[in-house]
């Protein structure tokens, strides 16, 4: 099931998770995640200028999430998105999905900063 939000991270914001942060962050959700049974998670995500949102949200298998939820998946897949795409706020604007397979607790990041030219990179098995 595909749901909408739209949470706001803000680039600039100092309390921002660190590496270490994000570590604990993704340790914690992924056991949640796993004991919802779920397998797969996917979001999309728009930014520009020192902010960015997540413009779609999906679980696989589909079911209906606690808002709750969604917002601390939400949140951890923006955080940890910038925290591998470092250069995403000196752009004209960025898209993305990210792909989480619980399974496996591999991330894909498939990212795309826009400005002069446009730069797609691809994150696997992080």
């Amino acid at each position: 099931m595909t749901q909408m939000l739209q949470p706001e991270f803000d680039l600039l914001d100092p309390n921002n998770p660190t590496q270490d942060d994000l570590i604990e962050i993704r340790r914690l959700l992924l056991a949640d995640l796993r004991g919802l049974k779920l397998e797969k998670i996917e979001l999309t995500y728009e930014g520009e200028d020192d902010t960015s949102q997540i413009e779609s949200f999906s679980a696989i298998p589909s079911m209906d999430l606690a808002a709750d939820v969604i917002y601390r998946v939400a949140m951890f897949g923006l955080a940890y998105t910038y925290s591998v795409n470092l250069g995403c706020k000196d752009s004209y604007g960025n898209e993305g999905v990210l792909k989480w397979d619980l399974a496996n607790d591999s991330i894909d990041i498939f990212h795309t900063e826009h400005s002069v030219y446009a730069q797609a990179e691809t994150h696997r098995d992080l």
